[in-house]
């Protein structure tokens, strides 16, 4: 859930995830060698269920344009998209031409989630452990 984008609004809240502890991964896709066009997507889980309950999507196009949306699982169990559309998948709100985009990359970390919005990196001496 993107929070610190100057004019980038959202129905989506950081701060409506529960307190607790989450894994962060980014992921980084391509559609073809010759293309300069960029997805990253943000994943946050759950460490105890391994669900993602949140997603960012930042996505740069071949034309130098940048997009970005967000999506969180809501209690109902429906993914909700920053402008307020709902679907029971996540990938029916994501744009359709990412199923043409091949992963590059993926890291993750370990963060603590506060309740008021703010994600904190564990240290790493817990990072492999993860609860």
């Amino acid at each position: 859930m993107i929070t610190d984008l100057p004019g980038f609004v959202s129905v989506n809240k950081l701060e409506s995830l529960p307190s607790g502890r989450y894994f962060v991964v980014e992921s980084i896709y391509q559609p073809a060698a010759e293309s300069s066009a960029l997805v990253t997507m943000s994943e946050i889980l759950t460490v105890a269920g391994n669900r993602t309950v949140a997603v960012d999507l930042q996505v740069l196009t071949d034309e130098g344009e940048l997009r970005f949306r967000d999506f969180c699982l809501t209690a109902s169990g429906a993914w909700r998209d920053s402008y307020g559309a709902t679907a029971w998948k996540l990938q029916d709100l994501l744009p359709s031409e990412l199923a043409k985009y091949t992963l590059t990359s993926r890291q993750g970390t370990v963060v603590d989630h506060d309740g008021h919005g703010n994600l904190l990196q564990v240290p790493a001496r817990e990072q492999n452990y993860g609860a």
